[in-house]
């Protein structure tokens, strides 16, 4: 079974089309144009007089959690402060640089990659230039009127804004993503607080109770003390005990590399999964554990499961430590082996502790400290990562087309996405594939043999892959696809996310 948590917030959820979107005979002619309707709402808001501001909002979730954000900003530098239960989030932007950091502490600083990969935001921009990917369908007959505009760019989610007639503010968006699932986000009680109109309420929904929320704008004030908006340094979550590298005790089997944890004495097998955005384990063995767990989402990779967040008082893996270490449990237990059963996935968290090196020839990993890993003695090809969803995206060219794919110890094999393989000169599809496994489900490929494979510095004059028959299911927004092990078992890897870089290093033939 092949499993990706790439993205972190991802709801799963089933509603018809008849119910987001707006039909035809609902709506009346448009008394303004698509360009004046949005010169409108571009102004509307007003503008946010200069300052340094505090914002509080207080999110109540469908599974009665409530969690509270506390926001400073001033200009476009901004830091924000998330806590529910007993876990604390950050995240923020100074001078351009955005970044975030997780429960663990892990700081991850972000290139942008999703922002940049936004088609309905472009079409936005494009649309009073002509953009035929966004159309005004009308206003909507019953009162308060609001104009219906469809923002549907190709190969992206398609969008339906709903901005009230009168005040010209969004009261509503509706969204049909690539992947099947659709949501709702209402937008109301604006108030103008120094200047600017903002939504002290904001509704989502997916029709999926667990899934709800309702935040609401608890205080809006001014500050007279200075922010400081420093990026704070990562934690190493995983803690050596000398500055010599450390044997990480892992089983390569046909199914993943095993690593062993020991909780409370006894040793339990988890997957070393580079596609796993922070650590997993089984809820049954969260159950065995006695964790209590906090929250409850469902997140679609191949369907639906359930997922909630526990932590772990102490956990060893070798010869490395963590205190109360954050994981996510959800439903995952594998026979990866004759004689191993994974029940978790080991992933982000674990992996930006040091240097990984994983060696498949040799079948060994070793995790090395930071400033004890030194590029240039391993002679290896280096390649830049970037880790805005706390897993290694790097560029991959075929025939000449790039894309970007993740680097995936998890998954046995490698997938290019449908919307990239259709761009490739001389693709050349092979027939039924296999059925992979995901955490919410199967998903059916076909096979595709491509030529002139380039990353790294290394080239494939030929290589076999999977393509899904439905990009959706397997939900890599932002990639073009997975680089499995099929793949990767030909090198030494080292990852260093700390320094966003992977390093490939051919295994001898």
């Amino acid at each position: 079974m092949d499993v990706k948590r790439v993205t972190l917030t991802v709801a799963a959820f089933v509603l018809s089309n008849a119910v987001l979107c707006a039909r035809a005979d609902d709506l009346a002619p448009p008394n303004l144009s698509l360009s004046d309707v949005l010169a409108k709402a571009a102004t509307a808001s007003g503008s946010l007089a200069p300052g340094a501001y505090s914002i509080l909002t207080r999110t109540v979730h469908g599974d009665g959690t409530i969690s509270t954000t506390t926001t400073f900003r001033n200009g476009d530098d901004f830091k924000s402060v998330s806590k529910s239960g007993p876990f604390t989030t950050l995240a923020g932007s100074v001078h351009g640089q955005a970044w975030h950091m997780s429960p663990n502490k892990v700081v991850t600083l972000e290139t942008g990659f999703h922002d940049a990969d936004n088609a309905d935001r472009q079409a936005l921009k494009d649309a009073r230039s002509g953009s035929s990917a966004v159309k005004l369908l009308g206003m909507t007959a019953a009162a308060p009127q609001q104009y219906v505009i469809d923002v549907a760019p190709p190969n992206a989610d398609r969008e339906l804004l709903y901005i009230d007639a009168g005040t010209f503010l969004i009261s509503r968006i509706d969204t049909d993503a690539q992947d099947g699932t659709h949501n709702r986000v209402l937008y109301s009680d604006y108030r103008t607080v120094f200047g600017l109109k903002r939504p002290f309420k904001v509704e989502y929904t997916d029709e999926r109770a667990v899934d709800d929320a309702t935040s609401t704008t608890v205080s809006y004030e001014r500050m007279t003390s200075p922010v400081d908006f420093t990026i704070p340094d990562t934690t190493a979550v995983f803690a050596f005990p000398t500055d010599a590298p450390v044997k990480i005790p892992a089983q390569f089997t046909e199914g993943g590399i095993a690593v062993r944890v020991t909780i409370d004495g006894k040793g339990y097998d988890l997957a070393l999964d580079s596609g796993a955005s922070d650590i997993n384990v089984d809820a049954a063995m969260a159950h065995g554990l006695n964790l209590s767990l906090y929250g409850k989402t469902v997140e679609l990779i191949g369907g639906n499961f359930d997922n909630s967040e526990a932590v772990i008082p102490k956990v060893h893996v070798g010869d490395l430590e963590a205190n109360n270490l954050a994981v996510s449990v959800i439903p995952f237990a594998l026979q990866t082996g004759q004689d191993v059963k994974t029940v978790g996935l080991l992933g982000a968290d674990f992996i930006s502790s040091g240097v990984l090196e994983i060696d498949f020839k040799n079948k060994a990993v070793t995790m090395y400290p930071w400033d004890q890993f030194d590029p240039k003695k391993i002679n290896a090809n280096g390649i830049p990562i970037e880790n805005d969803d706390d897993v290694p995206r790097f560029p991959l060219s075929v025939n000449g087309v790039t894309g970007h794919f993740l680097l995936d110890l998890g998954a046995s094999r490698t997938i290019f996405l449908n919307s990239f393989v259709h761009g490739v000169p001389d693709a050349e599809k092979q027939g039924f594939g296999d059925t992979l496994g995901f955490i919410g489900g199967d998903v059916n490929t076909h096979s595709y043999q491509l030529s002139n494979v380039v990353f790294g510095g290394i080239r494939f004059l030929h290589a076999n892959i999977l393509v899904p028959d439905d990009d959706g299911k397997v939900n890599l927004q932002g990639y073009d696809g997975i680089i499995g092990r099929d793949v990767l078992q030909n090198f030494v890897i080292y990852l260093d996310y700390v320094h966003s870089a992977l390093y490939l290093k051919p295994n001898p033939q």
